[in-house]
């Protein structure tokens, strides 16, 4: 088990833009949680376009997984401006709401990885452009430090 995990934070610390850190993240989530990852990664792979957002695109991917929204469970909610969530909440496999201090302060809505820098507040998340762009998604470090809504797939 030990040569697993240290073999996925290998992959893991290398980078994060190259491909899931499979072994890694698997030691460490609930089932649900590494099937929406799994379908994630295999949308990627496949080169899957959403027409739409990054919500649209994270939704499809949590359906394709078999997470309706009935199975989706909120474990923390504040609002766009704060307060905002404790880095200690966030699972691999969550859906997080943050604001994206690197591209003008928008709203954003990825799936958390793992952290890349947890003391930073960098992580590798699984993420769509959005805007209507016709470009698959991808693995991206992002600063979590205003996450205002953390959703996590159900049993």
């Amino acid at each position: 088990m030990k040569i697993i995990l240290l073999a996925g934070m290998c992959l893991l610390f290398t980078a994060c833009s190259q491909k899931a850190p499979d072994a890694f993240v698997q030691a460490k989530v609930a089932p649900s949680a590494y099937h929406v990852l799994c379908v994630g990664d295999r949308m990627i792979k496949d080169g899957v376009l959403v027409r739409g957002s990054c919500w649209d695109y994270i939704d499809a991917t949590f359906k394709k997984a078999g997470v309706p929204q009935k199975k989706r469970h909120t474990v923390f909610k504040s609002k766009k401006r704060g307060p905002y969530a404790n880095i200690n909440f966030i699972r691999s496999g969550d859906w997080l709401y943050f604001i994206n201090t690197s591209y003008h302060n928008s709203e954003h809505s990825a799936i958390f990885v793992d952290w890349m820098d947890k003391k930073r507040k960098i992580a590798c998340m699984l993420s769509y452009q959005g805007e209507n762009k016709r470009k698959p998604a991808r693995y991206k470090n992002y600063n979590l430090s205003k996450v205002y809504n953390i959703m996590r797939a159900g049993k």
